[in-house]
């Protein structure tokens, strides 16, 4: 059966506005600035699961991932990032920044986030193994950050 010309002048379209959408990029704030300070961590364990769960989205050692870079994911995992750090950034634990200081989160804030299954989000997980965090795991994750972000 022929394809109409309809259905190519559609087809065209779409992959022009792909190609269009990737001339606004997300990537130029995909940046990992240098680290100033991280908590001191109880132990080896605890700083492992949370570069694991945490720091893509939470530090500046963010590993960014080849889709990343690709328009309109890139978009959704910029701002992620950008906002995640916002909120809560390992690499610069205990640095005041004059324009976030409402929206930090303090130490019993980000206890509650992983206690409650609200962190890792279940998308992020979803795609990083490592990040996944069976019962056993969240409660060393919970118990050392109790124990590491006073």
């Amino acid at each position: 059966m022929p394809v109409s010309r309809r259905a190519r002048r559609v087809a065209l379209w779409i992959v022009v506005g792909v190609l269009a959408i990737q001339l606004f990029p997300a990537w130029l704030w995909q940046t990992n600035p240098p680290v100033v300070r991280e908590p001191a961590w109880d132990g080896p364990l605890t700083q492992r699961l949370a570069r694991n769960a945490c720091y893509d989205c939470h530090s500046n050692e963010t590993v960014w991932p080849v889709y990343a870079r690709i328009a309109p994911v890139s978009w959704l995992v910029t701002s992620d990032v950008v906002s995640g750090r916002r909120v809560l950034n390992f690499s610069e634990w205990g640095v005041a920044h004059a324009a976030a200081a409402g929206q930090r989160k303090g130490p019993e804030d980000v206890v509650k986030a992983v206690r409650d299954g609200e962190m890792p989000p279940e998308i992020y997980s979803s795609m990083h193994a490592a990040a996944r965090l069976d019962e056993p795991s969240r409660a060393d994750l919970i118990r050392g950050l109790r124990l590491s972000l006073r």
